[in-house]
């Protein structure tokens, strides 16, 4: 009956000390899930902040284009309203310019010819639209520094 006994016991601590291993391991292993779970709610508040400031970003990038899209309209505008006032004759473009001085025939008395002063139809559409392209590339221009300013140069 010792044998017995002796070997009961002897499976008894067998057990306990199996099963002590067991959860050991296990406790180890939750532990280690553990901090994988909580360096993974790291990485996922980071991730969703980082998507927030891109959108807050977006939605000022999106107000700062929309800004100078709207500035570079009305230019258009403005100046396809002097445009139609210029060919309607509403409006006319002043040329500051010195008069012309035509020889008579004769060689000895000049004149000066009112026509020569104004502008040809291609100067003012020309004139026009390099006016136009001014004014747009000063918007653009402008637009692009309030990005830089806003956008790259910003302090985080």
């Amino acid at each position: 009956m010792d044998k017995v006994k002796t070997l009961i016991i002897a499976v008894v601590v067998c057990i306990i000390a199996g099963l002590t291993a067991v959860t050991c391991y296990y406790q180890g292993e939750a532990a280690r899930l553990q901090e994988e779970v909580t360096v993974t709610k790291g990485a996922l508040k980071t991730a969703s902040n980082t998507i927030q400031q891109m959108k807050e970003r977006n939605a000022e990038l999106s107000k700062l284009d929309k800004r100078y899209h709207d500035e570079i309209k009305a230019i258009r505008s403005d100046i396809a309203d002097l445009r139609a006032g210029i060919d309607s004759g509403a409006i006319r473009l002043h040329v500051n310019a010195e008069p012309v001085y035509v020889h008579d025939a004769t060689g000895t008395a000049s004149s000066i010819n009112g026509a020569t002063c104004r502008l040809t139809a291609s100067a003012q559409s020309n004139y026009l639209s390099l006016r136009e392209q001014l004014k747009e590339k000063d918007a653009k221009i402008t637009g692009l520094q309030d990005y830089i300013k806003t956008q790259c140069i910003r302090k985080e």
